[in-house]
């Protein structure tokens, strides 16, 4: 057997153990990627629907009606919203323990009232909990990223 045929011999064992690595790593990185962008998506779905919690005399089912329309185009089906509201204490030295009460903001259905009533300088926390959409390929995703997305948004009741 000359070299010429050894060398085409141990070209194709190294394409056989490496291409496959190779394709595994790409696609791989293609789902993690993914993950990640969806992880963007909830975020930038919190932000929007915490700036409507925000506006003056909005109230839970505005941030209802705009998480209809924001959620299915970031890829969302199935999502829970809920805001919490810490009340400030008025004097700064006290120890007493804050009193939060939570807005629970299902996708649909009637909803519980309250943020237009809430005073200037509240503290609110919006959290998106969202099932992660399916990524065409291997599954990755959702084995290192976990099945489900949380995403929290702090703010100050302004207005």
């Amino acid at each position: 057997m000359s070299k010429t045929g050894k060398r085409n011999g141990v070209a194709a064992v190294e394409a056989a153990v490496c291409l496959p690595l190779l394709a595994l790593v790409f696609f791989g990185s293609l789902e993690v990627s993914g993950g990640i962008f969806q992880e963007y998506n909830a975020q930038a779905s919190a932000f929007e629907l915490s700036k409507v919690a925000l506006t003056k005399s909005k109230t839970c089912d505005d941030v209802q009606a705009m998480a209809v329309q924001i959620m299915p185009q970031h890829g969302f089906e199935n999502y829970n919203i809920t805001i919490e509201v810490e009340a400030r204490t008025v004097n700064a030295d006290s120890v007493e323990a804050p009193v939060i009460t939570t807005f629970s903001i299902p996708q649909s259905g009637a909803t519980t009232a309250g943020l237009d009533v809430l005073p200037r300088g509240t503290l609110l926390r919006l959290t998106v909990v969202a099932d992660r959409p399916a990524i065409a390929g291997l599954g990755l995703s959702r084995s290192f990223l976990g099945d489900q997305i949380v995403s929290d948004c702090v703010f100050v009741k302004e207005f």
